[in-house]
């Protein structure tokens, strides 16, 4: 059974982190649950930073709803003060507790005492820590994920290095190395993947 994963909104606003996510949902690595006031947050931050970043996002959410339609937590919130956690982010602590999820991935760890909200039956990870977990207990299907990563979302594909690196920047140093560490697998992965879909080699070529 995939654990139940709740992610808050610093890790949606990512695409790289975003989309890993969403592949390890498809994959069943993972089941994911956020709020609809994570999701607006999400999209009022896109919209500010480039318009275009918000209609992607809405674009795949929508997709990633449809497939999964309990994604969407909508139980309603309190409100009410939750122990060791920060006021602003409330909010996120309840919904997360409300959708049983086993684990809040969170990059703002500040807003989140993790012992006191260990207590309440929610474990608090980083991306980069969640990934790592993968990685130990999926290591091959964690790395198919990345693969598609390079395959699925780019047109034509993101070179393989490019996309390490955009991982590292989004505070997921562990992962970017792990990727690093398995070039050679994923680009067999992608070799095959390009091979099965008969797409040209030069497309294969460029996500080297």
């Amino acid at each position: 059974m995939p654990t139940r994963v709740f992610v808050d909104s610093d890790v949606l606003f990512k695409a790289p982190i975003r989309n890993i996510l969403f592949e390890l949902a498809f994959r069943h690595l993972v089941e994911l649950r956020w709020s609809r006031e994570v999701e607006r947050e999400v999209i009022r931050n896109l919209d500010i930073a480039n318009p275009n970043w918000a209609v992607t996002f809405k674009r795949t959410a929508s997709y990633v709803h449809a497939a999964f339609p309990g994604t969407m937590e909508e139980s309603g919130l309190s409100g009410e003060p939750i122990s060791g956690v920060h006021e602003k982010d409330w909010h996120v602590a309840e919904a997360a507790l409300n959708s049983a999820s086993a684990i809040l991935v969170t990059d703002n760890v500040r807003h989140f005492n993790r012992e006191a909200v260990q207590r309440l039956g929610l474990q608090v990870s980083t991306a980069d820590e969640l990934f790592m977990s993968l990685v130990k207990d999926s290591e091959s299907e964690f790395l198919i994920a990345v693969a598609m990563q390079i395959v699925d979302y780019s047109n034509p594909p993101m070179p393989l290095q490019v996309f390490t690196n955009a991982v590292r920047k989004c505070n997921c140093p562990q992962t970017a190395e792990f990727i690093e560490s398995s070039s050679n697998r994923i680009i067999r992965v992608i070799f095959d993947t390009f091979h099965q879909e008969g797409q040209d080699s030069g497309e294969f070529d460029a996500a080297l």
